[in-house]
């Protein structure tokens, strides 16, 4: 994945997809299974730093 980073609590920032099944017409080839609706920004997707209750956060 592209612009990921872990964070001082380990937490993994990336963004997440929401998707949707497609019909059995819809696919055009093998595993074509589903299309990404929206990218959730990893900011969004995510727990605040300031809202961790990880005491790794807490010693910075």
């Amino acid at each position: 994945m592209k612009n990921v980073r872990i964070r001082a609590d380990g937490q993994v920032m990336r963004p997440l997809y929401a998707a949707r099944i497609k019909a059995s017409n819809e696919s055009k080839y093998p595993d074509d299974y589903y299309e990404i609706t929206r990218t959730i920004p990893a900011e969004d997707a995510w727990r605040p730093a300031a809202d961790s209750a990880c005491n790794l956060l807490k010693t910075q």
